[in-house]
C-alpha cells in the first residue's frame, strides 16, 4: 500500500468574491459550479477562446467564495486571465499565491487544522488528500503528521505522479493542448452547463471529431531517463514525443508521459530515441519575410509620367498565402497622388505634369515643384 506526505508549498489560490462570482466563474470555466456544494471542490479548466488549454485549476467553494488553486507558477496567470473578463460585474479577486501552501497525503488519514481545507483528490487510481491553506498552518500540520509517514521529495513525487498519469501543467500540457488530447475532459468538462470560454472546439470534438494525439504513459526498461522532447519510435517512424520522464526507484525502470499519435492504440512496442542534444519533433522553418517587387512606371494618356525621383516608385509587398491570402498594400503614396493629378488634367485636355526642379522637397506638399504643362 502506496503511503506518503509530500509538502507541494508554496501553491496557487485564487480567491473570487463578491455577488455575482458564481455567476462569473459559470460562464469562463468549463465544469457546472451551480451543484457544488459548500465545502466541496471540482476539477475545471479554464480555455482559451479558442477552446485550447489555458490553466487546469481546482474550484473550491467557501460560503459565497470560490477558491481556485492550480501550480504555483500559474497562479498569477489565472488572476491575469480573470482580470481581463471582469467587466461590469460585482466580483473581487485575490491572488494568494504567495502566501498559500499544499501538503499531498495518500493513505494518511488526518485532521485539518484551524483555516486549513482538507479536499479529496485521485492520483490516477489512488484516492488522496490535499491540506489547502495559509503557508503557515500548513507548514504546521506538516509538523504535526505522525513520524512513521514517509516524507517524499519532490523527485519521488514526480515518478509517482508520472506513473499515475496525472499530466503537469508547462510540462505534459500547455496552451497549445486540447483538453480531449490528455483526457482532461473526462471529469474537468461539462457538456451540459451551457457556454463557456472554449466551448465551441471542446464540444465539436465531443461530438464528431477527434484529436491526432493523445497523451500516453511509456513504461522504458531502463535506468536511463531520457529527456524531455526524445522521439518515440514506433515500427521504426516517429509517432511522438516525450513529455516528462523520472526514474522509478522501486522498479529500477522508468516512467514517462509522451504526446502520440492517435494512430498508436495501446499496448504497443515503442522505442525511446534522443541524442546528446534535445531531439523534438522535426519542422520546417520558412522565412515569412515579404518578397519586394519594384514596378517601372507606366504611360498614362498621350504623355508619359514625369521620371520619378529616388525612392518614388511603387513598392509591392506580396504577403505570403495564409496570412491575407495575396494581399497587395501598395507604399509610396506621394508617387501614386502624382499619378492621378496627371491623369485628371490629361482627362481635361490639359498636358499633364511637368517636373520643374526635381524632386519635391520635403513638407512643401505634393504639387510643390509641379507645374501645368501647355
Amino acid at each position: 500500500m502506496t503511503r506518503f506526505a509530500a509538502d507541494r508549498s508554496p501553491h496557487g489560490l485564487v480567491v473570487v468574491s463578491g455577488p455575482d462570482a458564481t455567476s462569473f466563474l459559470q460562464g469562463l470555466v468549463s465544469q457546472d459550479l451551480e451543484p457544488v456544494a459548500d465545502g466541496a471542490a471540482v476539477p475545471t479548466l479554464l480555455l482559451t477562446p479558442q477552446g485550447k488549454l489555458d490553466v487546469a485549476l481546482r474550484a473550491l467553494r467557501v460560503g459565497d467564495e470560490w477558491w481556485l488553486d492550480t501550480d504555483a507558477a500559474y497562479g498569477p496567470r489565472l488572476a491575469a486571465a480573470l482580470t481581463r473578463f471582469r467587466i461590469r460585474v460585482k466580483v473581487e479577486l485575490d491572488d494568494r499565491t504567495a502566501a498559500t501552501g499544499l501538503v499531498s497525503l495518500v493513505g494518511v488519514d488526518v485532521d485539518a487544522p484551524a483555516g486549513v481545507r482538507a479536499l479529496p483528490t485521485r492520483w490516477g487510481e489512488v484516492a488522496g488528500l490535499d491540506l489547502l491553506g495559509p503557508q503557515d498552518a500548513v507548514a504546521a500540520a506538516w509538523d504535526a503528521l505522525p513520524a512513521d509517514v514517509p516524507r517524499w521529495p519532490a523527485a519521488r513525487l514526480e515518478a509517482f505522479r508520472i506513473e499515475a498519469g496525472v499530466p503537469r501543467l508547462g510540462v505534459d500540457v500547455d496552451d497549445a493542448t486540447i483538453p480531449q488530447e490528455a483526457f482532461l475532459e473526462r471529469d474537468a468538462v461539462s457538456f451540459t452547463k451551457g457556454c463557456f470560454l472554449g466551448q465551441e472546439l471542446v464540444c465539436r470534438i465531443d461530438t464528431r471529431g477527434h484529436v491526432n494525439r493523445y497523451l500516453r504513459r511509456l513504461d522504458i526498461a531502463s535506468e536511463t531517463v531520457p529527456p524531455a522532447g526524445a522521439a518515440v519510435l514506433v515500427d521504426g517512424r516517429e509517432r511522438g514525443v516525450v513529455t516528462s520522464a523520472a526514474a522509478d526507484p522501486d522498479a529500477h525502470r522508468v516512467v514517462a508521459l509522451a504526446m502520440v499519435r492517435r494512430e498508436v492504440e495501446p499496448p504497443a512496442e515503442a522505442r525511446v530515441q534522443w541524442t546528446a542534444t534535445t531531439r523534438r519533433s522535426r519542422c520546417r522553418l520558412c522565412e515569412h519575410r515579404p518578397v519586394r517587387v519594384r514596378l517601372p512606371d507606366v504611360d498614362r494618356g498621350d504623355r508619359p509620367v514625369a521620371a520619378r525621383g529616388a525612392g518614388a516608385a511603387h513598392d509591392v509587398v506580396r504577403r505570403p498565402r495564409g496570412r491575407g491570402g495575396g494581399h497587395r498594400r501598395r507604399l509610396g503614396t506621394q508617387a501614386r497622388h502624382e499619378r492621378r493629378r496627371h491623369q485628371r488634367l490629361v482627362a481635361r485636355g490639359g498636358g499633364g505634369l511637368v517636373r520643374r526642379g526635381g524632386p519635391p522637397r520635403r513638407g512643401r506638399g505634393v504639387g510643390a515643384s509641379l507645374r501645368r504643362g501647355s
